[in-house]
């Protein structure tokens, strides 16, 4: 289970980074409303990784707990990283 979670965690965190670095290049990270973007991305690196975790561990199809742990394992991993590199972002970009 951490395997995966840390695996699709850090590209969540991958993907939270080159967005923002793209939106900031471009100027655009003063925008707002493109963070549903960060929302689509988050949601799409859960899928994936629930749907991972279903296909190597079939026998435990029923059990509705392991899905949502492995979500926030995944969330956990990618949405902490993100805010380290955001600290170091800010603290860094004077």
């Amino acid at each position: 289970m951490r395997r995966i979670a840390l695996k699709y965690g850090l590209w969540m965190f991958a993907g939270f980074t080159v967005f923002f670095l793209l939106m900031h290049l471009s100027g655009l990270s003063q925008r707002y409303d493109l963070r549903i973007l960060n929302g689509l991305i988050h949601i799409g690196f859960i899928v994936l990784a629930i749907r991972t975790f279903r296909k190597e561990h079939s026998e435990l199809d029923t059990n509705y707990l392991y899905g949502v742990a492995m979500g926030m394992y995944t969330s956990a991993v990618g949405v902490i990283g993100f805010c380290i590199f955001m600290l170091l972002f800010l603290a860094f970009n004077r």
